[in-house]
């Protein structure tokens, strides 16, 4: 599998989502399966057709890390599990705030 390699095209909709990493109205990036592997999506706003990339080992791993950091920092609001997405709220409540603002402050750069 050649990285950052288009492996296909098709819309938004019908893609198997895992993990949004931007959405605006649309998921706009972010993880998807194709063809029982994951791959990355980014999805044209004007038109909603998503562009899906296959990903080598190294930008796989990159991008699980990143999608485990988000969850346990800010939640599960973007990770899609049998086609839709949970929405858990954590608590203590004070708590969470410090981490979610630390991820927003400090892993999100990385």
């Amino acid at each position: 599998m050649d990285s950052g390699c288009i492996k296909t095209k098709c819309n938004v909709n019908k893609l198997i989502i895992v993990w949004v990493s931007d959405f605006y109205d649309i998921e706009l990036h972010g993880l998807c399966t194709h063809n029982g592997s994951l791959c990355e999506f980014e999805t044209d706003y004007e038109t909603n057709i998503a562009t899906i990339y296959s990903l080598s080992f190294i930008q796989k791993t990159k991008w699980l890390i990143r999608k485990r950091v988000f969850e346990i920092c800010v939640g599960y609001f973007w990770s899609y599990k049998n086609d839709c997405y949970e929405m858990k709220f954590k608590k203590p409540t004070w708590f969470w705030k410090i981490v979610f603002n630390l991820y927003y402050d400090v892993f999100s750069k990385i």
